[in-house]
């Protein structure tokens, strides 16, 4: 530690660290991603692409119970599915 890092009294001076220069990333976020392959996964369904949601979630490497869940999202009402995919992640939080 250094002479300038202690202030008039002898004490440890904590300096926050600098704020980040660079622009937030913003990206969907993730239960905004998620309810898009949960439209696709509905759809591939509905077309007759899998013969049964086991078969969906099988080929999607989800269990049973999660791709119930991600299907379910598909039940929302569509203004909030709508407010949903409007959701933004920044800088990954």
């Amino acid at each position: 530690m250094m002479a300038d890092d202690y202030n008039d009294n002898g004490v440890l001076r904590i300096v926050p660290p600098p704020r980040p220069t660079h622009e937030p990333v913003r990206q969907p976020a993730r239960v905004a991603q998620i309810l898009v392959v949960a439209h696709q996964i509905r759809e591939a369904l509905e077309e007759g692409h899998y013969a049964t949601a086991t078969v969906a979630a099988a080929t999607w490497s989800l269990s049973r119970n999660r791709i119930s869940q991600v299907l379910a999202l598909t039940y929302l009402a569509p203004d909030i599915q709508l407010e949903v995919l409007a959701l933004e992640a920044v800088d990954g939080v």
